[in-house]
């Protein structure tokens, strides 16, 4: 009797997980080394991040040991500063704000393409439906245009 009782409850068990429950973030591809993020920073958020890269061309995660805090319907100022070498590159932000490991079109917040060296300021709207709790953003510039969220002609990602 108990191995009976056992198989029903594994399985409905399993019926509650989904597969969004195993969904990752893609980690991109880095395949240029001209240009490269070396500061991403916020001001008006709850809990800023100020947070300076160096050294190599690569992506970085810093989920772990950086955030920004802000609440559904407010926003906050965001500045990227990229360098360059003998091309012009694209700078591209997306927030997760539905938290589904999945970086869409629409979650896109920021983007300029060719924009050269320096530092890029905008302002981020939250949503008023932005999902609470910890979100992933993701930070990149590309060479000359739209940097894809995954995969393609990154130079330089956190």
């Amino acid at each position: 009797m108990k191995k009976h009782l056992i198989l029903p409850v594994v399985i409905g068990f399993l019926s509650f997980l989904s597969v969004d429950a195993f969904a990752q973030y893609c980690t991109p591809a880095v395949t240029q080394t001209w240009g490269k993020i070396t500061k991403v920073a916020t001001t008006g958020a709850t809990v800023n991040l100020n947070k300076s890269v160096t050294g190599s061309h690569n992506y970085t995660n810093f989920s772990a040991t950086d955030s920004v805090s802000t609440v559904p319907g407010s926003s906050f100022t965001m500045s990227v500063t990229t360098i360059a070498g003998s091309q012009v590159g694209g700078i591209s932000v997306w927030i997760d704000w539905d938290n589904n490991k999945t970086f869409a079109t629409n979650e896109r917040v920021y983007y300029q393409g060719a924009n050269g060296t320096g530092t890029k300021t905008f302002t981020v709207n939250v949503p008023a439906l932005a999902a609470s709790g910890k979100l992933r953003m993701r930070v990149s510039v590309g060479y000359f245009s739209l940097t894809p969220v995954c995969g393609g002609s990154y130079n330089s990602s956190v």
